[in-house]
């Protein structure tokens, strides 16, 4: 008789055993699709401020360097890496009134459009700021 109590909680060890190691498996697998989801967040806020780095440094760049008006309205392409990241720059006048009514020259509206691949896909980012041209120049 006691053997077939024994036998009996044997079975039940083993279902135990077994529930528990799937218990573990669910826990396991929740805990690495967690950092699997970090380590891609911390990935795309990475290459986030890198572009964003890189569209305030092209803008310091051009608004920072003496050049013609003529220049200065040319639209840029300026290569930012090997891996075909590049960014557009243009300056597009603004046609704004002061109070008067007279036209304000040489107020301008600059954009850095930065394109680059991740992955297969093309993204792009763009920056737009106000700049008064003859405000900077010598």
């Amino acid at each position: 008789m006691k053997a077939g109590v024994l036998r009996r909680d044997a079975g039940f060890m083993l279902m135990e055993a077994i529930l528990a190691l799937a218990i573990f498996s669910i826990v396991i697998t929740g805990i690495v699709s967690a950092l699997n989801a970090t380590a891609s967040l911390v990935n795309t806020v990475r290459s986030e401020r890198w572009i964003q780095k890189q569209q305030e440094n092209v803008l310091i760049e051009v608004l920072k360097t003496p050049m013609t008006l003529e220049e200065f309205q040319e639209e840029k392409v300026i290569p930012l890496d090997s891996l075909g990241a590049q960014a557009l720059v243009t300056a597009i006048p603004l046609q704004l009134e002061n109070q008067d009514g007279d036209i304000l020259e040489g107020l301008y509206q600059v954009e850095v459009t930065i394109e680059w691949l991740e992955g297969r896909t093309k993204r792009q980012s763009k920056l737009t700021t106000q700049h008064y041209y003859p405000l900077y120049q010598n």
